[in-house]
């Protein structure tokens, strides 16, 4: 399997577990505010959880940084991307490394 293909699957996986994942917490806490409020207090009450939560945040920052520089330089539209990566996550920046693929094997010197 390619990279690309990898990219590409694994978007599509991680993007369908995050809808049924999604799903399944709103059918759970039954209103969007008793959803916040719930993970509010998950978040807060464990120090583990929130350092967790802590790193995670800081990798998806450095991770949609280098990806906004990246689309920059290839004269993307470096905003929608980060855009994408708000709203989808890990989906978003494995769909622009799929894309991205091209260049890259064109940009590498023997």
């Amino acid at each position: 399997m390619t990279k690309k293909a990898l990219c590409w699957t694994a978007a599509g996986i991680l993007l369908a577990w995050q809808a049924a994942a999604v799903t399944l917490w709103f059918r759970a806490c039954g209103s969007l505010g008793e959803c916040v409020r719930r993970s509010w207090a998950a978040a807060t009450g464990d120090w583990m959880v929130l350092l967790f939560l802590t790193d995670m945040a800081v990798f998806v920052a450095l991770c949609t940084l280098w990806m906004a520089v990246d689309a920059r330089r290839r004269g993307r539209r470096w905003g929608l991307w980060v855009v994408a990566v708000l709203l989808l996550g890990s989906p978003a920046l494995l769909a622009y490394l799929a894309l991205s693929q091209d260049e890259r094997t064109g940009d590498q010197t023997p």
